[in-house]
């Protein structure tokens, strides 16, 4: 026949033939034959629990050192719920959607949810939108085998011939799971904007993919970034493929070598991204390394465009910013091997906008480019910023000149370094976070000279010697060098722009959903001992520390000057920079603020009159709108908990505070408070107990922190060095330092408790520890304790402190401190049988 038309209803069998020999007729009611390739037989089925995530859809990333081309999954925060839902969808039949971003893991998550609740099952999964999913409630009706169906990236099956509503409707009427997953940009298409949430990247997630072992996700979860893990594991090697091509072939040279001057100044600590002009002046640098016009490189416009396009929809070599400004991908700046060349230097520091950006600009310079460290450090050395001290002795130590000589030790800002007489202490205002331990030139001189071995190395000396042998240990693993060695800071830290945050650590504040570090700062001394201008440089050097939880009292300044050491938070407030937001601020209220002459009996304690009239106060002087830890100084043993709870009631209402805590209270009083606060609904009661707790007095173990503990209060030591009793008391006796005072005085009089002193030192210079850090790393160790109190007079001992944080004890220490320090014994047992 020549021609064939068909209407008029509908038609079972069609032929058309020029010959009819041997044919054979199959009706449409014949399904299987009909039935497209994949859906014909259950055998092309993958069975769940031996299918692989890559044929499920999941990203590539770089091969591991085992050769396998995905990393170990780490358990994900929906994990639970997802598994639920597809255990829901398995017994009634439904369709179990995950959204998420690109590469943002949604498909792995999903594929490992199915394998955990599902491997039995068969998986039927069509290649293409066009490949008839509407016949597979046909085939699973067929084949009568347990299978779900998977649609990964459901975007390309929605439409005629495939998932349509009626399709969904048969596969659940037979109890199939569909499962599919849908990136929120095809989603938005679909549904309204603001279904669903954004993506984020859960803390918790994070610590799970960082206790890891395998070295593909540990670099995604150090370097990820803005960028989830399953993004960088997924974008990072086939961009930094891209951006290699290019550079060695013709038609994007111009393109790579814009990506390259990002990728450096992003180097060089600039922080990004960066102006459009700037990044097209300097790129000629790269380009003409590359081999300049020979390469025939594109136009500038093109070669921004090529740059900026979205690759596999994740990202993109050059990411754009506000205002025509650009930044690179930040997989290609941990990836880059060659020096930075000194105009990209240059123009970095020209560009430094700040002491930040100078002082981060200067640590990078270090190795490389040292005449840069001095120009950026020289600037913010002397302004509070210690950091630019240490980089700047770091360059001393290379042997090279500043235009003042060589510098010894910092010398300019503060650190003196006299050779055959030992180095005085730093007088700067803010020392460097990191310390540093400049070369006694006197004892390289005494060496030179023979004398003894014994007199050439202390026990100091050696113990000095470990730690250098550990950070060239983690100098190896880094790949790094450094001029000088750090105590206690492994120089592998220094990888990261600001390495004191990468030191400090967070817990939560008792029960509450509130994130405080382990280190408090103490601010009694504000007024009475460190003016105000010091008193400002220690706590911005707190903050640049990482230490975010203040504590101060309305009595502080003590005297005449009660309220002062409040009043200079508050002027430190007021100079902005976000100071307040950054701050978990804590006061207390008990003591009479009036003047001796003006005290009435209503001006201290814990009325609620008081308490109402000293929330503000308090709040004028400190220049803030809330507190968020109001802490009761004492027992008021007057005032029933039921005013005092109602009084607070009124302030939390008002936003004036936020938390309670105590202070100074015993273990029946934490009880009373919160059980009287328990049967007030809606008052949270005490999530703080901040009391007398070291190694030299450790009575609140027996009652005071057990009760903390059944209650969920944070518990907070103060004086942690016992008056400076534990901060090597006799040690500085003997080397001619100030000689013990006060509390320190009184108890080192008795013989015995000079002798438990005198043990304790001796044990922690064996084994190379300063004796105040190893006292607040202990109390690091207890448990219960949220964070010790550090008040700090200066900003050295504010650096003490924060190098406490790095002391790992070990149990054969802890042990010996334990004997030196006996404990009063669990409760109650400690006084009972």
């Amino acid at each position: 026949m020549g021609e064939n038309s068909v209407s008029g209803g509908r038609q079972d069998q069609v032929v058309q033939a020029h010959a009819i020999q041997n044919l054979t007729v199959t009706s449409a009611a014949d399904a299987p034959a009909l039935l497209p390739r994949y859906l014909q037989t259950a055998d092309r089925w993958p069975l769940v629990g031996a299918w692989n995530a890559l044929a499920a859809g999941a990203h590539r990333a770089r091969p591991g050192e085992d050769g396998t081309e995905l990393p170990p999954y780490v358990r994900r925060d929906v994990d639970d719920e997802l598994r639920d839902r597809v255990r829901t969808a398995a017994e009634r039949g439904g369709l179990v959607l995950v959204l998420g971003d690109s590469t943002a893991g949604k498909t792995r998550a999903t594929f490992e949810a199915v394998r955990h609740v599902l491997p039995d099952h068969q998986v039927i999964v069509p290649p293409s939108r066009s490949a008839h999913l509407g016949r597979a409630p046909d085939a699973v009706e067929r084949v009568g085998v347990p299978c779900l169906v998977w649609l990964d990236d459901l975007e390309r099956h929605l439409g005629p011939d495939g998932l349509e509503a009626d399709v969904l409707d048969e596969l659940v009427a037979l109890g199939v799971p569909v499962i599919a997953t849908m990136r929120r940009k095809e989603y938005a298409k679909f549904y309204a904007p603001g279904d669903g949430d954004g993506g984020s990247h859960p803390l918790a997630e994070l610590e799970r993919a960082g206790a890891c072992d395998d070295s593909r996700i540990a670099d995604a979860v150090a370097h990820h970034g803005p960028h989830g893990i399953a993004e960088y594991l997924a974008a990072g090697p086939v961009l930094l493929r891209d951006w290699r091509q290019a550079r060695t072939s013709i038609g994007h040279a111009r393109g790579a070598a814009l990506v390259a001057t990002a990728v450096d100044l992003a180097r060089t600590g600039l922080r990004g991204p960066y102006p459009r002009e700037l990044l097209a002046e300097l790129h000629e640098h790269h380009l003409s390394a590359a081999g300049g016009a020979v390469l025939r490189p594109e136009p500038l416009e093109a070669a921004f465009e090529w740059a900026a396009h979205v690759r596999y929809g994740v990202t993109s070599l050059l990411m754009p910013g506000d205002g025509n400004r650009w930044g690179a991908f930040d997989y290609l700046v941990d990836h880059a091997g060659a020096p930075v060349a000194d105009p990209v230097w240059e123009a970095a520091l020209a560009h430094a906008v700040g002491d930040t950006d100078k002082l981060l600009i200067g640590l990078n310079a270090i190795a490389s480019a040292p005449h840069i460290t001095k120009r950026a450090m020289s600037s913010i050395s002397t302004v509070g910023l210690g950091r630019a001290t240490y980089a700047l002795s770091r360059c001393a130590r290379s042997g090279r000149r500043s235009p003042h000589g060589r510098l010894r030790g910092g010398a300019t800002a503060g650190c003196v370094a006299v050779p055959g007489r030992p180095r005085r202490r730093c007088r700067s205002p803010v020392s460097p976070p990191v310390r540093h331990r400049t070369r006694w030139e006197g004892d390289e001189a005494r060496n030179r000279a023979g004398a003894p071995r014994e007199t050439r190395r202390s026990d100091r000396g050696r113990a000095h010697d470990r730690h250098r042998q550990r950070a060239s240990r983690c100098r190896r693993a880094s790949g790094e060098t450094y001029a000088s060695s750090l105590r206690p800071n492994p120089p592998c830290l220094e990888r990261t722009p600001r390495p004191w945050l990468a030191v400090m650590k967070y817990t939560q504040l008792g029960r509450t959903g509130l994130k405080v570090s382990r280190l408090v700062l103490g601010t009694m001394n504000f007024g009475p001992q460190t003016d105000e201008a010091d008193s400002h440089a220690i706590m911005d050097a707190a903050l640049d520390g990482g230490l975010n939880f203040f504590d101060t009292a309305n009595v502080y300044g003590w005297g005449e000057n009660k309220g002062r050491t409040e009043s200079i938070i508050g002027s430190w407030f007021a100079k902005g920079g976000d100071r307040r937001d950054k701050v978990v601020l804590a006061t207390k209220v008990y003591g009479n603020m009036a003047a001796s002459q003006d005290a009435w009996p209503n001006h201290d304690k814990l009325s609620a009159l008081n308490i109402r009239r000293a929330v503000d106060a308090s709040l004028k002087r400190l220049q803030t709108d809330y507190i968020d830890v109001y802490q009761f100084h004492h027992v008021d043993r007057a005032t029933p908990f039921e005013e005092i709870w109602q009084a607070i009631d009124v302030l939390v209402q008002q936003g004036k505070i936020l938390y309670v805590g105590s202070s100074n209270f015993p273990g029946y009083k934490i009880a009373q408070a919160n059980e009287i606060a328990a049967r007030r609904h809606g008052t949270i009661g005490l999530v703080s107990e901040q009391c007398l707790y070291n190694l030299a007095e450790r009575r609140a173990e027996m009652e005071v922190i057990p009760a903390a503990q059944e209650y969920g209060l944070g518990v907070i030591p103060w004086s942690p060095l016992h008056g400076g009793l534990l901060g090597g008391v006799i040690k500085k006796e003997v080397e001619g330092g100030r000689r013990a005072s006060g509390r320190s005085a009184d108890a080192l009089a008795d013989t015995a408790v000079r002798a438990q002193i005198q043990a304790y030192e001796d044990l922690l210079d064996k084994h190379g520890i300063e004796p105040g850090e190893a006292a607040l790393a202990w109390l690091l160790t207890r448990p219960g304790v949220t964070g010790p109190i550090v008040g700090p007079r200066t900003a050295q001992q504010l650096e003490s402190a924060l190098r406490a944080l790095e002391l790992e004890l070990s149990e054969e220490l802890l042990t010996s401190l334990d004997e030196i320090f006996p404990g009063p014994g669990p409760s109650p047992e400690a006084f009972a049988w």
